[in-house]
């Protein structure tokens, strides 16, 4: 492959790949087996570059609009340039390597199964060089191909099809497992390894760890913190409001004191179950999907849900056990408030939530009206009932996994019907 983007020397590159199956039901030490119809080995192993369109000619030194400045008695203003980015003579393609190894096979002429396992490495991630580099330098660092990530997992499909006299069905069952590391970031330096996203899996959810509300005790009769209570960098905070686990032991709540939790909003296993039967002109098929090793937040979407009375939000379930002086040894959220108190709004564990569902995506059953009598001018009348979306195993807080926006749940949907043919 070639590309204009890169200096003379990196516009082309060379990305082989090797695939090789083996049949091996068609070997004569399977020809006549009664148990095997078909099984095949197979595996892969390739290359592939890609161009990152939103870093182009990087090469190149380049000048950008500035401020400028002011002239004359009227003040009139004039535009400037200034120097870009530092030239990258050495950027090259974003480079993946993949490895896969799969099987196929049909067992009894009922059962088959697709089985796959991957590792890809991706690397040559465009990223800026912050590790090398300090902030207060003010160079404005070029996009260097240092970044590195690692995915591997795997995927399966299995389906059983059989028929008992007029009984037809089929069960089919998928599943997936995709997990990446980031193996290579440039980073500034962190006081904690905890801290860096080198290590963790992309979009790691990270932040505070709950410690309990700051209670009445915890202030003087002048309302402030009394001497060793850990003070919080985000707001003045008051009784009610949530307290967060020193982590650097510094005695100040910041940024410093954030942990890894769960996974990420993506989820790293998905699962699909299929079935469905035909008999004597019912017919039937339902679909249920599940999704686990996922982490949620309540902040964002879900704001208006759990931040009652700020912005003229309304009260909700969530806040249904607020913390009062009453209610401090049993509270499950923090103090109402109309104003809005960036303490109580930082990512933290207490927010975090267990995003795993199973959810019946679709139901559906139908009857074929047989052809008999008049209905044999028809070429057929068909009537059903069909679902969507009618049953999920995990409500989070009350909300819908799947949408956690101003608490709508998925739309729910019951149809009923009939097809006619002529």
């Amino acid at each position: 492959m070639g590309s204009a983007d890169f200096a003379p020397g990196n516009k082309y590159g060379f990305f082989p790949a090797l695939s090789a199956g083996w049949i091996l039901s068609n070997e004569s030490f399977l020809q006549s087996n009664e148990i095997i119809n078909f099984l095949k080995l197979r595996a892969s192993y390739g290359s592939a570059g890609s161009i990152n369109d939103a870093y182009r000619f990087l090469y190149q030194e380049r000048a950008g609009g500035a401020s400028g400045w002011i002239t004359g008695t009227s003040n009139t203003g004039r535009g400037g340039m200034t120097v870009g980015a530092f030239a990258n003579p050495d950027a090259t393609w974003e480079l993946k390597k993949t490895f896969n190894i799969g099987l196929e096979a049909t067992l009894w002429d009922k059962l088959s199964a697709t089985i796959d396992v991957f590792n890809e490495n991706r690397s040559g991630i465009y990223e800026i060089p912050y590790a090398n580099v300090a902030a207060y330098t003010g160079f404005n660092l070029p996009f260097l191909n240092t970044g590195k990530v690692n995915n591997k997992g795997f995927e399966t499909v299995l389906t059983y099809n059989n028929q008992s006299n007029e009984f037809k069905y089929f069960v089919t069952g998928t599943a997936t497992f995709a997990r990446n590391r980031i193996m290579e970031k440039s980073e500034t330096a962190q006081p904690a390894d905890r801290l860096y996203e080198r290590g963790f899996s992309i979009g790691q959810v990270k932040g505070l760890v709950f410690d309990g509300f700051y209670q009445s005790s915890d202030f003087d009769a002048n309302g402030s913190l009394k001497q060793g209570i850990t003070t919080s960098s985000y707001a003045q905070v008051k009784p009610g409001d949530l307290k967060f686990k020193d982590l650097d032991g510094n005695g100040v709540i910041n940024e410093y004191d954030r942990a890894p939790w769960g996974y990420n909003n993506v989820p790293e296993v998905t699962l699909g179950f299929n079935l469905g039967f035909n008999y004597k002109g019912f017919d039937f098929s339902a679909f249920v999907q599940g999704v686990m090793n996922r982490t949620i937040s309540m902040l964002g979407a879900a704001y208006n849900y759990t931040h009652p009375f700020v912005n003229n939000n309304n009260i909700s379930a969530f806040s249904n056990n607020a913390w009062t002086p009453e209610t401090a040894a049993t509270a499950t959220s923090p103090r109402l408030s109309t104003l809005a108190n960036l303490n109580n709004n930082v990512g933290a564990d207490f927010w975090f939530r267990n995003g795993n569902f199973f959810k019946l995506r679709s139901i559906e059953l139908g009857y074929t009206i047989p052809q008999i009598g008049v209905l044999k001018k028809i070429g057929g009348i068909r009537v059903f009932a069909n679902g969507t979306n009618l049953f999920v195993s995990n409500m989070i807080d009350g909300l819908e996994p799947e949408n956690l926006s101003m608490g709508y749940p998925v739309t729910k949907v019951v149809d009923f019907g009939f097809n006619v043919k002529f």
